[in-house]
């Protein structure tokens, strides 16, 4: 786990934010930890909660 080590969790400016959405929250950590581009992870967390509701 040398990329947590190397890279530390991003302050959460969002927090008391109420404008931003959680799914917008949750992407910018996942995009934080995983290396991939905040609109790339918001779109799958987006895409993935759809999925769900039609099952």
């Amino acid at each position: 786990m040398k990329y947590y080590t190397e890279h530390p969790e991003p302050r959460n400016d969002f927090a008391a934010d109420d404008s931003i959405s959680a799914t917008d929250r949750h992407a910018r950590r996942l995009s934080h930890r995983l290396g991939f581009p905040i609109a790339h992870v918001r779109t799958a967390l987006v895409v993935n909660a759809a999925v769900k509701e039609q099952n």
